[in-house]
């Protein structure tokens, strides 16, 4: 079993570029804690997550499932280098065009069942993250079996276009099956998160990750950068697929 990664549901809803000529490189820090759960162990886990930005393309590597966004193309990837494979998604995102009607079907059944209620409560309290001054913000969701506590610390001092962001997270939240209303909600905060702290309980089971930004550099992306690798097998998105793939 994987570890999940509950981080990467809403963070590449934050990683929009501005207009420039050097891309943009956003390197963060992720850490999983120790868990357990229906008796299996995952020991604690440390990735570096980098995100490249364009003018009109993103990619999001170092996470479980890589993510490559070409706006040019008007397309979505989603990169598995366990098994070499990739799935090509059609933006504007729509769940129900991608997967089979019987599928869909089950799907529409779980979002009435699961679906995930957000509350965001800003506070008062802010500090100095890395280079950022940042404010916290407090997120609570809720669904059937699950609870997810999310403390975020969002700064105003690393620039982001906020229309493309909404954009991004509009189709991040329709790829969830369960729907993607808290999703949503979290990218009306204002400022980006530079540190996000999430305390997960799944079956009586919690598990913590957290996340923090390190540096933002300027620079050229390297060669491929947006690009599926070469040698990879396409294959159709399975949204039941891809969150055990979380797991």
């Amino acid at each position: 079993m994987r570890t999940i990664r509950i981080l990467d549901l809403f963070a590449v809803a934050a990683l929009v570029p501005l207009t420039a000529a050097a891309d943009t490189a956003l390197t963060s820090k992720s850490h999983t804690d120790a868990f357990s759960i229906m008796g299996r162990q995952q020991p604690a886990e440390d990735r570096t997550i980098q995100t490249w930005l364009g003018d009109d393309r993103m990619a999001r590597l170092g996470d479980t499932t890589d993510i490559i966004v070409r706006l040019d193309q008007k397309k979505l990837y989603l990169v598995n280098h366990d098994d070499k494979t990739f799935s090509s998604i059609d933006l504007p995102v729509d769940l129900k065009k991608i997967v089979p009607p019987e599928m869909a079907q089950v799907m529409e059944q779980m979002a009435g069942m699961m679906k995930m209620d957000a509350t965001v409560t800003p506070t008062d309290e802010t500090q100095k993250i890395g280079e950022w001054n940042a404010r916290k913000y407090l997120v609570a969701v809720n669904a059937m079996g699950m609870k997810m506590d999310i403390e975020s610390w969002h700064s105003k001092d690393v620039a982001v276009n906020y229309g493309a962001l909404k954009q991004l997270a509009e189709n991040r939240a329709a790829l969830q099956p369960q729907g993607g209303d808290w999703i949503r909600k979290i990218a009306e905060i204002e400022g980006y998160p530079v540190r996000q702290t999430v305390t997960m309980t799944l079956m009586r089971s919690p598990m913590r990750s957290s996340q923090e930004l390190v540096s933002v550099d300027e620079k050229a992306a390297p060669a491929g950068t947006y690009e599926v690798p070469a040698g990879y097998t396409e294959k159709a998105y399975n949204p039941m697929e891809q969150g055990q793939r979380r797991q």
